[in-house]
């Protein structure tokens, strides 16, 4: 099965985990990049650097309410 792999994960993702050559080497063979801090996606994100929110453990009401709360202005 040959597939193509579109998207990276920065396996840490912080900031300090990553640097320019780590982001050149993902834009040459990747359509995007996700980071490991928080934050919301907008027109002037960069694509190698999209934020993201860890997930944990939560039961569902918790769930929902967590992810109410990343909508929230």
């Amino acid at each position: 099965m040959n597939k193509t792999i579109d998207y990276f994960s920065y396996p840490f993702g912080s900031h300090e985990h990553y640097n320019q050559d780590s982001i050149n080497i993902v834009k040459n063979n990747f359509k995007l990049g996700l980071a490991n801090f928080e934050g919301k996606v907008h027109k002037e994100s960069n694509l190698y650097e999209l934020p993201r929110y860890l997930i944990r453990n939560w039961n569902l009401m918790s769930f929902q309410n967590k992810i109410m709360s990343y909508f929230e202005d």
